[in-house]
């Protein structure tokens, strides 16, 4: 048994090497190749130095601190009012402006709604506010309004512009002694009550 020992170690060792040997053979190359992607080391990434920031001198400093502030950006001007492309709103129209702003301001939250007619005879600006143009139609004993287009939208809230156009599409204004008429469009601007 000792006999076969020796010899069955040295045939295992034989295998293991002519196994080694012949994978080498196999793949030379490749191995190669891959060995010495292995043992180089990555390169190094490439760091942008950013330029160092100047510095001011102690006499710019205080120069600075002793010139007066800085105005603030003047704000941009007014917008203006667009123009309706439309005669005067009538009398009429008019007269109910509060009664048309009381009943979207209840439908819409409190808000402040004024013709493009009266603005500009004033020589006013919307001031941010959205402006309208709505169509109108005089029925007998009331004033229906219907579409509603987006002239401008200033800086009211698009929610509360969708509102307003939502509660004047169809909405009925009884005026005592309307005669029927043909439609027509009044500029009308709206925005949020100031408090």
């Amino acid at each position: 048994m000792r006999r076969m020992l020796l010899p069955s170690i040295i045939a295992i060792a034989l295998v293991f090497l002519g196994s080694l040997a012949l994978l080498d053979w196999l793949g030379g190359s490749e191995a190669g190749d891959s060995q010495t992607h292995l043992a180089s080391p990555p390169p190094a990434p490439s760091v942008e130095v950013p330029p160092p920031a100047p510095t001011a001198t102690p006499a710019e400093v205080a120069a600075e601190m002793r010139a007066p502030p800085s105005l603030p950006a003047p704000a941009p001007p007014p917008e203006a009012l667009p123009p309706s492309g439309a005669p005067p709103a009538p009398g009429y129209v008019r007269d109910e402006t509060s009664t048309l702003q009381a009943t979207l301001s209840s439908r819409c939250g409190a808000m402040e709604l004024r013709l493009g007619d009266d603005l500009r005879r004033r020589g006013d600006q919307p001031e941010g506010r959205a402006v309208l143009l709505v169509e109108v139609e005089p029925q007998p004993g009331q004033l229906k309004f219907w579409s509603s287009k987006l002239q401008s939208p200033g800086q009211t809230r698009p929610s509360l512009v969708a509102c307003v156009q939502w509660a004047l599409n169809g909405y009925v204004l009884p005026v005592s002694r309307l005669l029927p008429g043909e439609r027509f469009k009044v500029q009308v601007v709206v925005g949020v009550r100031a408090r």
